[in-house]
């Protein structure tokens, strides 16, 4: 192989490394402050839903289900009661919102599942505080 050859390979081994790089930070990434490892953040930010929801109508989650969201669950476990995030986070990322309907108000709650580094649930925000009920 020629040393033009050799370099180009480098660069191309180089330059998908740096690609894999990036992809993953964004997989890992989080849009609240300073997420630590446990899954708590000095300031919860939710997204915008009127901007930014995948699935802008939400869902009805039942309550049984809903009350059976804690911290330490694995995200098939969340997957398994509510279903996927109404956002465009995808399966490795430290945050998962949701948009969801109760049947008894006309309040949308905003759910946010913030991860841990072990991708347990480390902690659960809802905005309005306090619209889902949980044990």
């Amino acid at each position: 192989m020629t040393n033009n050859a050799k370099r180009v390979s480098s660069l191309a081994v180089a330059a998908t490394a740096v690609a894999a790089v990036v992809l993953m930070a964004g997989c890992a990434s989080t849009i609240s402050k300073e997420v630590n490892d446990q899954g708590q953040a000095r300031e919860v930010i939710f997204p915008d839903p009127t901007k930014d929801a995948k699935q802008p109508e939400g869902s009805h989650p039942n309550s049984e289900n809903l009350g059976k969201l804690r911290t330490g669950l694995t995200k098939t476990q969340v997957y398994e009661l509510i279903g996927t995030p109404h956002y465009s986070e995808g399966f490795g990322a430290r945050e998962w919102d949701y948009l969801l309907h109760s049947p008894s108000s006309n309040v949308v709650c905003q759910l946010k599942l913030i991860y841990d580094t072990q991708m347990l649930v480390g902690s659960i925000h809802t905005k309005p505080e306090g619209c889902v009920k949980l044990k």
